[in-house]
């Protein structure tokens, strides 16, 4: 719309009833994926055992009401390799290398629930490891294969459920908390969880933080 100085000018004017432009809404599904990816940080290792905040650590919005008591445990992630030549060296490296911290928490009902389903995953991946070697051998003996055949199945299960074992970990990541790192000197303990876990803890209990 235009109108008409009185000096000759022509000057432009908004209309009142131009549409106006589209206004995006925040996607809270979007924003809550973001917060639980996963991040490390340090937390003092006494204050694990009663972690105490109203708000469920692992959204980080609803409230917090479902106890959890568990044990985190460290290994590294090159002890698993060792299923390609032998469960002993696994057992062995296990036990000289095992780390483990006891964390008292509470979540909410649905992020209790995908705990529950992460761990099944992680033990079904794990269970993998040893038993696709055995199927896989199995399977070779069956159809009449050789001695040489049959251990490369075997190896093929090996490898089948090392890759099983660290995708079924990758998937379970934004639904647990893991133990990256333990100093029992300083009573530290790097863990890695959702981002909205350290949020959360910043906000409701920040003496449990540790600097680095």
């Amino acid at each position: 719309m235009t109108t008409t100085t009185s000096d000759g000018m022509v000057t432009a004017m908004e209309s009142s009833s131009s549409p106006s432009l589209p206004v995006a809404l925040p996607r809270t599904d979007i924003r809550l994926r973001s917060e639980r990816a996963p991040r490390r940080f340090l937390v003092h290792e006494q204050a694990l055992a009663n972690l105490r905040t109203s708000t469920c650590p692992q959204c980080g919005v609803a409230p917090a009401s479902v106890a959890i008591d568990e044990e985190l445990s460290r290994v590294p992630p090159w002890v698993y390799v060792l299923f390609l030549f032998n469960v002993l060296f696994v057992l062995i490296a296990v036990v000289a290398t095992r780390r483990t911290i006891r964390v008292r928490y509470r979540l909410c009902v649905e992020c209790a629930a995908s705990r529950r389903q992460a761990r099944t995953t992680r033990f079904l991946g794990l269970v993998g490891i040893v038993m696709l070697p055995v199927l896989f051998a199995m399977i070779a003996l069956g159809a009449g294969a050789s001695a040489g055949t049959v251990g490369l199945a075997s190896l093929t299960g090996a490898v089948a459920g090392v890759v099983g074992k660290f995708a079924a970990h990758r998937q379970t990541r934004r639904d647990l908390i893991r133990l990256a790192a333990l100093d029992k000197k300083r009573g530290v303990a790097e863990l890695e969880a959702p981002d909205s876990f350290y949020k959360v803890l910043e906000d409701e209990a920040p003496a449990a933080l540790a600097s680095s």
